[in-house]
């Protein structure tokens, strides 16, 4: 199912009401002529007087357009009916920023908010997006073509795909006597389903990041972290003897600090006792290491992994390659179960998405 437009949202919509399948726990809908011949929303709540809602549908939203949607409504119809905002599908984040600005909202999941003066307030989250956006290769952390919407946080615009796929290919760690693997043709592909999403703008040939907080909901729902599992290793080298040992064996190998472990260089959050690393080749670099297989007291943690995404816009700093600030927020939010991470999660969100929309055009 392709990203609904605006109109067939609404449309959507009435058929759901006329069905009877519109509900959000014991509320139910039906729509109606409300003051001064509107069209509303009725919001039926057993034992309770029912509500009116002026609702505005709309494909795709950032925090910033929930809010003035909600005014232009609440400017437009006054104080008789209250705003509701309709749309495809609402995350669990989106529905924790709608319940900090106390604004109603439903998608076509079964997901929504409604808040309604004295004291009613409903929440129902954990219904799964029916539109194919989460599923799309692009976002897809194994496959290639992610590295299209993933370099769109760090640069906004490009004038050609051409340009794109350079850029793509600058932030590539290439390994010896291997193409790389992402084609103008893929680029071009990534391109028209990000335009598709909405996520991007076009002004021509030229392309530009349209939609930073929405292309970050899709990278989350849909990563994965690498299959294979870690490995745990004691080495007698220090961390410095590591780094220099590692270049040694470029380009013939590929490794990186993991994104969890390369949160300590960009929010401060402490990292793990051992170094993580991802590497293309465990057994050359062990060998290059002197490691040895233990579970007592590690200090390295190899995980093995041919994905190119972990090894993509990396940042090196001092000799020691770190994750791109994409990929540690996306595994904080995949493995963090202290709340810790998740602070320091939504603080690097706030910076990538702020950092994007500063350079949109």
């Amino acid at each position: 199912m392709r990203r609904l437009r605006t109109s067939q949202i609404e449309t959507k919509l009435r058929e759901l009401v006329a069905k009877g399948a519109l509900s959000l726990g014991p509320v139910t809908f039906a729509l109606e002529q409300g003051p001064a011949g509107v069209e509303v929303l009725l919001a039926k709540l057993e034992g309770s007087r029912s509500k009116r809602f002026a609702f505005h549908c709309q494909a795709n939203w950032t925090s910033k357009s929930l809010a003035e949607a909600a005014q232009q409504l609440r400017k437009k119809h006054g104080p008789k009916v209250l705003p509701l905002l309709i749309t495809p599908y609402l995350s669990e984040r989106a529905l924790a920023k709608l319940a900090e600005q106390k604004i109603s909202a439903l998608d076509l999941c079964g997901n929504g908010l409604l808040v309604a003066p004295p004291n009613l307030l409903i929440l129902r989250s954990g219904a799964k997006d029916t539109t194919r956006s989460a599923s799309l290769p692009i976002y897809d952390a194994s496959n290639v073509s992610t590295l299209v919407p993933r370099v769109l946080f760090s640069e906004h615009a490009f004038p050609t795909a051409t340009a794109m796929l350079e850029a793509c290919h600058a932030r590539m760690m290439p390994l010896e006597h291997k193409p790389l693997p992402l084609t103008l043709p893929t680029v071009s592909k990534a391109l028209r389903e990000l335009d598709e999403e909405l996520i991007t703008g076009r002004r021509g040939r030229k392309r530009y990041l349209r939609d930073p907080a929405r292309l970050l909901e899709h990278l989350q729902r849909s990563f994965r972290l690498p299959p294979a599992q870690p490995v745990q290793f004691k080495t007698t080298l220090c961390v410095q003897e590591i780094w220099a040992t590692l270049h040694d064996l470029r380009p013939g190998s590929r490794f990186v600090v993991t994104g969890r472990g390369s949160a300590v260089n960009y929010v401060g959050l402490a990292g793990p006792e051992r170094l993580q690393l991802y590497v293309s080749d465990l057994v050359n670099v062990q060998q290059a290491l002197e490691a040895k297989p233990t579970q007592a007291f590690p200090n390295l943690e190899l995980t093995q992994t041919d994905d190119e995404a972990p090894y993509f816009d990396v940042r090196e700093q001092g000799g020691v390659l770190w994750s791109s600030p994409l990929q540690c927020y996306l595994e904080l939010t995949r493995i963090g179960s202290d709340p810790r991470e998740q602070d320091v999660a939504e603080r690097l969100r706030a910076k990538l998405v702020d950092g994007a929309d500063s350079g949109q055009e």
